[in-house]
């Protein structure tokens, strides 16, 4: 999965100002470097996060107490 299709996602799951975060030091701050979530006002409230971007969403449905979500409903179509 891109940046802009894990975008899409967020904000097809989550809305307008749904968001996603790849951090290129996480390493070395110990963190997650795929982060899905909700940014207002220049805050940025983690919904999930993971080694890919499919980690991050899964991680997010497990937070958040919902089944994990199958393939098929998670995929973005491809843009024609």
């Amino acid at each position: 999965m891109t940046h802009e299709e894990a975008r899409r996602e967020a904000r097809r799951r989550w809305g307008f100002y749904a968001d996603v975060i790849h951090w290129d030091k996480a390493q070395a701050l110990n963190w997650k470097p795929f982060v899905v979530g909700h940014r207002s006002n220049n805050v940025f409230e983690v919904y999930g996060e993971g080694d890919c971007w499919e980690e991050a969403f899964q991680n997010a449905d497990q937070r958040a107490g919902r089944p994990e979500l199958n393939k098929a409903e998670t995929a973005t179509p491809a843009v024609k």
